[in-house]
């Protein structure tokens, strides 16, 4: 029997990477109602979504499931890691995720979800400088993120980083993620500063203010980035 020309196998299409996307969100500043958002401006020349308003967030590394990280890091939730591990296939793997939304965020933003030695967060105003040494390294490839943490004997804030939903890139698209999306408050004391390359724009919206602007055609959003808005404007702020 000859073939169906018109079949097309799974093989042919681009299988998607592991992904995390993260949420931040803030209190409103003089007396808004609801939460801010964190939106970040893609480059023109990116070959995702390019000009688009996005959260922070990219692919999984391999180096995100170092084994030793896990053993120094603030625990997720349990419930929340079955349920991504379900998805995703592992305890491990789904672990992995939490770490790749702190490095993405971090890489995109300098917003570092991390203890330093001893417990808090990192400052802008104390660790500005060390963090921007760190970031720069990272982000021209000279440093793993997970050395960082190690030097610095960090422990991740994972505890403070819940899972929001699941989304995959349509079989057709030439890049494609399987993203799992999270949401966090924004650490008291950092400022978000976007990288100028991969993200050439940021601010801090409310979800409603963001979907009204993309209702009229001025910011230009994806589907998952529309219904997690949606979500996030219902339930009135991070899980």
């Amino acid at each position: 029997m000859a073939e169906n020309p018109y079949i097309l196998s799974e093989t042919m299409f681009v299988q998607p990477k592991d992904a995390s996307t993260l949420v931040i969100m803030r209190h409103p500043e003089k007396g808004g109602s609801g939460p801010e958002v964190l939106m970040l401006l893609r480059s023109p020349e990116s070959p995702f979504v390019p000009s688009s308003y996005v959260f922070p967030g990219g692919g999984m590394d391999d180096a995100d499931c170092a084994q030793d990280i896990f053993n120094s890091w603030a625990e997720p939730d349990p419930g929340q890691i079955k349920t991504v591990a379900e998805k995703i296939g592992s305890e491990d793997m789904a672990r992995a995720l939490w770490v790749t939304c702190v490095r993405e965020t971090f890489e995109e933003t300098g917003i570092l979800y991390a203890y330093r030695c001893g417990g808090g967060f990192f400052s802008t105003e104390k660790d500005g400088d060390m963090l921007s040494y760190y970031r720069e390294r990272i982000n021209r490839g000279e440093l793993p993120f997970v050395k960082m943490v190690r030097d610095e004997k960090m422990a991740l804030a994972a505890d403070r980083i819940g899972f929001l939903s699941h989304w995959v890139t349509p079989f057709f698209s030439p890049i494609r993620y399987s993203a799992y999306f999270f949401s966090a408050m924004a650490p008291d004391g950092q400022v978000a500063v976007h990288d100028g390359r991969e993200i050439v724009d940021h601010l801090w919206i409310s979800p409603s203010e963001a979907l009204r602007r993309n209702r009229r055609g001025s910011f230009r959003m994806v589907f998952p980035t529309i219904a997690t808005l949606e979500e996030v404007d219902t339930s009135g702020g991070a899980r």
